[in-house]
Order: C-alpha cells, then sequence, then structure tokens
C-alpha cells in the first residue's frame, strides 16, 4: 500500500468513525434499498489495455427520502469485473461511510455528497506482459494472481430526485494488489427497490 492510499484510508476511517460513534441509531432508517448500475473507468492503464476502458458495476445502497442536512450514515456493496483472452478480474468493495444533502430538504432534487471507507475483496488473474496485441491469445508476460482483501476508500457526489433515484459519480482509491492499480471513477445510477 502506497504512503497516500495509506493516509487517505487512515483520514477516511478516522472521520467516518468519529461521526459513526455519535450518530443516533435512528440515523441508520432508510427509506429503500436501491440497486445500483453504471459504468466503471479504471486509471490504470494496463486494466484499460486488458479489458477495456469503460467496465460495468452492480450495487446495492441505501435511499434516504427524508433529507437532512445533517452526515448521515449509509454503506454500499457493489461488484465490477471484466475477462477476455485470459485475463480477469472482480472487486467487490464494501464501505461504510457518512452521506450529506444540500438545498431544500422538501424539494424533488437534492445534491449530496458521501465519503466511505471499507475493505474490497480482490480476484483477479491478469498478464503484466507489455505487448497485448503479439497473439491472438493472452499476453506475453509474468502473470499475477491474487485473491485477497484491500482497503478501499470512496468519495462521492450526486443528486437525489423524487423518493427512490440517486445518480452520482465516484471515486475509488484502492491500494495496488501485486503491483495493479484497480482505482477508478465510477458512473451510476440507482433505483430504490426494496421499501425499508
Amino acid at each position: 500500500m502506497t504512503n497516500l492510499s495509506l493516509r487517505c484510508v487512515c483520514v477516511a476511517g478516522l472521520f467516518g468513525a468519529s461521526l459513526l460513534a455519535t450518530a443516533q441509531n435512528n440515523k441508520w432508517k432508510f427509506d429503500y434499498i436501491a440497486i445500483e448500475a453504471g459504468a466503471y473507468f479504471p486509471t490504470s492503464g494496463l486494466v484499460r489495455d486488458r479489458f477495456g476502458s469503460t467496465i460495468g458495476r452492480i450495487g446495492i445502497s441505501p435511499i434516504m427520502v427524508r433529507r437532512t442536512p445533517d452526515w448521515r450514515p449509509s454503506f454500499e456493496l457493489g461488484y465490477m469485473g471484466a475477462k477476455g483472452k485470459g485475463d480477469r478480474f472482480a472487486v467487490f468493495p464494501f464501505t461504510i461511510g457518512v452521506q450529506k444533502s444540500f438545498g431544500d430538504p422538501d424539494g424533488q432534487t437534492a445534491p449530496f455528497v458521501r465519503a466511505g471507507v471499507g475493505l474490497a475483496y480482490f480476484d483477479y488473474d491478469i498478464a503484466k506482459g507489455t505487448d497485448p496485441v503479439a497473439t491472438a491469445g493472452r499476453a506475453t508476460g509474468p502473470i499475477v494472481k491474487g485473491k485477497k482483501l484491500g482497503a478501499v476508500t470512496s468519495f462521492e457526489a450526486g443528486i437525489m430526485s423524487g423518493d427512490r433515484f440517486r445518480a452520482s459519480v465516484r471515486y475509488y482509491l484502492m491500494p495496488k494488489q501485486s503491483g495493479i492499480d484497480f482505482s477508478g471513477v465510477l458512473l451510476s445510477a440507482s433505483w430504490g427497490v426494496f421499501r425499508m
């Protein structure tokens, strides 16, 4: 883990833990659990070369209809992954964090921000060679494999509209796994499906 990643994880963890420690139980009340779908844009050139610049992502997260100016606890669980030409990867991030909305709490649309910290499960088998087009199959070079847990930090901004819809942009900061950086930007939309 790089020093920058470690610092970001520690700061977000301390910030989230201090706010969660002071939160009352009723702040954990969610109105809906939402299904989330989106496009993930990895920052690593190697990941983009192997799997493309856009990778699908699905997940679940809570949606709160009653918007307040207070920081509220939240969580998210997701999956992003791809495979092709013998290479594959899957990342399952789970973060717990805090969320704050702005503007009129009774308005139809409200912007929000969120920060979270947690763990991600990484499962990957990727050739790190520099010549992926040399053959019709897998790239040449060393192959790295792993199934492990690692830290993840997320920063998000977006809008909530109506009772069930949310759209956002989120950045995931993850430490390198076997020299591969799975960090990236997520554009997503969520729809509240399960009423709480």
